[in-house]
Order: structure tokens, then C-alpha cells, then sequence
């Protein structure tokens, strides 16, 4: 049920009575919710996020040398040189794999993703956390070394890898979520 505020011709646009208007039948809401398909295609995709970003590169230090000279790569931490990124390459994989829960018609096996989602997005921000303090720290010691006359460290590739992949997996948890309380309404099968 809906209401139409109406405002009457030759007015200045003054809000006159009210109106009921009723759908004839469920066709005319025009509603309808998410496929099946869309919590798990994001929740696949933000796995596979962050196996990639788990094992990229997850620090780059860039320096200039000498006045006029283009920056240089002068350090790189990667993901796959550490048992830290591989693990949470691993988690990625599982809740990679977790989406065909998505496509399950039983609500407790629907649980599984929502909590791998939760784990691996406390993963990734105490990674995250912990490279940022290292590149903090590489750019201390590179004040130190004073051979550089500009020095910066920051997030690799791989790093913005694992924040994309755990966003996208907390929107396929989020869509599954609102799937799930549209079809208990009835708007989804």
C-alpha cells in the first residue's frame, strides 16, 4: 500500500488530500531479490582476492638517488615468501570454495561462508596492520641510511589485493543475508 500526495491545479504547490493506491496482485510490486548466484559469485571473488593479494606483493619501497633521477624499487616484500601469506592464501581458497554454500538450500550450511568471511576480514586487517608497522619501519631505517633523498613505503599490489578481496566477500555476505530475509518474507524462492 502506498501513498500519493496530490497537489491541486492552480495552487502554489500546497499538499491537498490523500490518496490509497493498492497493487492488484504480487505483479505490480515490481520487486524481486537477489539471485542465488550473487552472494556466491561475490563471495568466490573476494577468495580468490585474497589468495592473490595473500601471495602479491604486499610492500614496495620506491627511492630517488640523485636530484633529477626517476624513482627507483629499492624493496619489495612478497606474500609468498612468508608463512603468513600463505595461510591466508589458504583461508581465501576455503571461502572460496565456501560460495557453493550459498547455492544450498539448507540456512545452516548458508553459516559457513558468514563466518569464514568474518575470520579472514580479521585476518586481512592484522596483516594489513602488521605491513603497514614494516613499512614504517623500512622508512626509518632509510632515514637512517641517509642515501636517499626521497624514500617511500607503502602497500603493494598484493596488499590492495587482500582489501578488495575481503570487501567483496563481506558484500556476497551481506547480499546472501538480505536474499535470505527477502525469501523468509517471500519475495525469493
Amino acid at each position: 500500500m502506498a501513498d500519493i500526495m496530490q497537489a491541486r491545479p492552480g495552487t502554489t504547490m500546497e499538499l491537498a488530500g490523500r490518496e490509497r493506491v493498492r497493487a492488484d496482485g504480487t505483479e505490480g510490486a515490481g520487486y524481486r531479490t537477489f539471485s542465488a548466484r550473487v552472494p556466491a559469485t561475490l563471495t568466490a571473488a573476494g577468495g580468490a582476492f585474497v589468495v592473490m593479494g595473500a601471495l602479491g606483493a604486499s610492500l614496495r619501497a620506491s627511492a630517488i638517488l640523485r636530484h633529477g633521477s626517476d624513482p627507483i624499487t629499492v624493496r619489495t616484500s612478497m606474500g609468498f615468501s612468508s608463512s603468513a601469506g600463505w595461510a591466508i592464501a589458504v583461508a581465501g581458497l576455503v571461502l572460496a570454495v565456501s560460495m557453493l554454500a550459498w547455492l544450498r538450500r539448507n540456512r545452516a550450511v548458508k553459516v559457513v561462508p558468514v563466518l569464514l568471511t568474518a575470520a579472514v576480514a580479521v585476518v586481512v586487517a592484522l596483516r594489513l596492520t602488521g605491513l603497514n608497522d614494516r613499512a614504517a619501519a623500512w622508512a626509518t631505517d632509510a632515514k637512517a641510511v641517509h642515501r636517499y633523498l626521497g624514500f617511500h613505503a607503502g602497500l603493494g599490489w598484493g596488499a590492495w589485493a587482500l582489501l578488495a578481496g575481503a570487501i567483496l566477500a563481506g558484500f556476497g555476505v551481506l547480499v546472501g543475508v538480505l536474499r535470505e530475509i527477502d525469501v523468509r518474507k517471500g519475495f525469493g524462492s
